[in-house]
């Protein structure tokens, strides 16, 4: 089994045992009345050290991967599931676009009438991000097809700056909506997951410019998904679902994109010679 195999398998079969355990966390441990979490329950270490292993193997299955060094080597994909999961999360931008204007007009409402409920720049964080998800939505399927049928242009590139855009105003909204909130152990999986989603997107778009970083990008993108995953536990609102479910595909095949290009720098066991270890050497200080 190959690492375009396994390490998609190990994000979401990871994500979906965190999802398990944030809920157990959630139903056994936490106080609807203090709004605390409870002492004993082990689930908070269980994540912690699921997180932890989840982490450690990907850095260790990625350590020795060779990057490509053009962009058309990285992110041309011709797979129907590729296609098929940037379409979906094109769709689910547009969702969660929608729900964000909604959002981000009760909230102004909400503003309006209590001005120290809440600060101002929450509602407009929300529409900020509300208008880069409609971007986003042409923005992925654009890509996507690029991607899929090729060839891989510079046309495109600031297209696909459109998601990372909306990502970093959904990570300060939600920074905005829990800044106050004293309890980490409340929203900080949630965060947690904001900021990978963003960072995998953004990682995604600078490989279309001269320094493309593959390995931290696929390190992202595969961490992205199993705290996507795992962030679902929380009691999220629906544009904040739409929005992570949008991420996480878009991220994924993203992976799945960088995976099926990038192979080790040993072929077939063999030790490659000292001369062309020096190449391949600075060829990754150039790529990375």
């Amino acid at each position: 089994m190959g690492k375009n195999v396994y390490l998609p398998g190990l994000a979401l079969l990871s994500g979906i045992l965190g999802l398990g355990l944030r809920l157990w966390q959630r139903r056994v441990s936490f106080d609807p009345e203090t709004l605390l979490f409870l002492s004993g329950c082990p689930a908070p270490t269980l994540l912690l050290a699921l997180t932890a292993a989840v982490a450690a193997v990907l850095l260790v299955s990625l350590r020795r991967e060779s990057p490509p060094k053009t962009a058309a080597e990285v992110l041309a994909c011709p797979s129907t599931l590729y296609m098929t999961l940037m379409a979906a999360g094109a769709l689910l931008m547009l969702v969660g676009g929608a729900l964000s204007v909604q959002e981000g007009l009760y909230q102004l409402t909400v503003w309006r009438v209590d001005p120290a409920a809440e600060p101002v720049t929450y509602p407009i964080a929300l529409l900020l991000c509300a208008l880069f998800s409609f971007l986003s939505g042409p923005a992925l399927l654009m890509l996507g097809r690029e991607s899929y049928r090729g060839p891989i242009t510079q046309k495109a590139g600031p297209w696909s700056l459109a998601q990372p855009a909306a990502g970093l105003a959904w990570l300060f909204a939600t920074h905005l909506k829990h800044g106050t909130d004293p309890v980490l152990m409340d929203y900080g999986p949630a965060l947690a997951a904001v900021a990978f989603l963003m960072l995998g997107s953004y990682e995604l778009a600078a490989l279309r410019y001269a320094h493309p970083h593959p390995r931290r990008g696929l390190f992202c993108c595969l961490m992205s998904v199993y705290l996507g995953l795992l962030s679902l536990g929380d009691s999220l609102e629906p544009f904040r679902l739409a929005l992570a479910a949008a991420f996480l595909l878009s991220n994924l095949a993203g992976a799945m994109a960088l995976l099926s290009h990038m192979g080790p720098v040993r072929s077939g066991g063999a030790r490659l010679a000292p001369k062309k270890e020096i190449n391949n050497e600075g060829d990754h200080n150039n790529g990375e």
